[in-house]
C-alpha cells in the first residue's frame, strides 16, 4: 500500500522571524549581566522601508548588519532590478572604500523552501556578489550556525569609524532605492536586570543609526517612555561581558 509523502514549504517571514528570535537567545548565551547591551533588531520586511533598505536590520555594539532573505527558486526579477540600481551607485571612482563597507554589512541569505529536520542556508553572501556566477555555488550550513555566527560578531566592538562608515553606506543603500516612500517609526525596548521594560519612542527608523549612548540618553532621559505606537523596529537593551574576539559573517 502507497502512500502519499507531503512536502511541507518553509516561507519568508518564518525563516525570519525564526532568525531573530533564535539570535536574543544566542546573544543571551553571550552576556554575564555586568554592563548595559544596547540593541536594535529590526524587522523591516513588508513595511516602506524594506523596499528602501533589506528585509531586516540590525545594530549592535559589534556590528551593523543589513540583510535581505530570499527563499530559494524564488522569482528575483525585482531583487536583481534593485541589485543592479545599487552596483551602479557603487560604481563611482570614489566609491571603493564604500564597496568594502558593503561586503561587510550588506548581506544575501539564501534558505531552503523544504521544511526538513534543519532548515538549511544555501548561501551567505555580500549582496554585491549575490547574482555573480562565482555566488551561485551552494554552501549549505544550519540556520542555528548562522544565527550563532552573527551573535557572537554582534557582542564584539565594532568601533566608531567602521560604525560611521556603515552609516554612511545605508544612507547610501536609503537614496538610492528609495521611491515616494512613508516615514516608519520604531520603538526603544530597555530591559532591566529585574526583568522591567521600557519604552521610548522613535520617530524615524533612521534614529536607530545614532550612537548608542546618544540615543540611550535622547530618548530615555529626555522624557518618560510610552508604548503607544508602533513601528517596524523593537530595540533591546541587554546586559553584556566584554569579548575579545571578533567574526565576520
Amino acid at each position: 500500500m502507497s502512500r502519499a509523502i507531503r512536502m511541507i514549504k518553509l516561507y519568508e517571514n518564518v525563516v525570519i522571524g525564526n532568525f531573530l528570535y533564535g539570535l536574543g537567545f544566542a546573544i543571551r548565551d553571550c552576556l554575564d549581566g555586568r554592563t548595559v547591551f544596547p540593541g536594535m533588531v529590526n524587522q523591516l520586511q513588508q513595511t516602506p522601508v524594506d523596499k528602501e533598505l533589506a528585509d531586516v536590520l540590525l545594530s549592535f555594539p559589534g556590528l551593523v548588519r543589513l540583510i535581505e532573505f530570499k527563499m530559494k527558486g524564488a522569482d528575483l526579477k525585482k531583487e536583481k532590478l534593485r541589485h543592479r540600481l545599487l552596483t551602479l551607485a557603487l560604481s563611482g571612482a570614489d566609491d571603493a572604500p564604500l564597496l568594502k563597507v558593503s561586503r561587510s554589512v550588506h548581506w544575501y541569505v539564501e534558505v531552503s523552501t523544504v521544511l526538513t529536520d534543519t532548515p538549511l542556508v544555501c548561501r551567505a553572501v555580500p549582496y554585491l556578489d549575490a547574482f555573480s556566477p562565482q555566488s551561485q555555488q551552494e554552501d549549505a550550513a544550519s540556520l542555528e550556525h548562522l544565527i550563532e555566527q552573527t551573535a557572537r560578531e554582534a557582542v564584539g566592538d565594532l568601533g566608531a569609524l567602521a560604525r560611521e562608515h556603515a552609516q554612511s553606506y545605508l544612507r547610501r543603500v536609503r537614496m538610492t532605492l528609495a521611491g515616494t516612500s512613508t516615514a516608519a517609526g520604531g520603538l526603544l525596548l530597555v530591559m532591566g536586570k529585574g526583568g522591567s521594560m521600557r519604552f521610548a519612542q522613535l520617530q524615524d527608523i533612521s534614529d536607530l543609526n545614532l550612537p548608542d549612548r546618544l540615543w540611550l540618553d535622547r530618548e530615555l532621559h529626555r522624557q518618560e517612555p510610552t508604548h503607544e505606537r508602533e513601528g517596524p523596529a523593537l530595540e533591546h537593551v541587554l546586559e553584556r561581558d566584554e569579548p575579545d574576539f571578533e567574526l565576520s559573517m
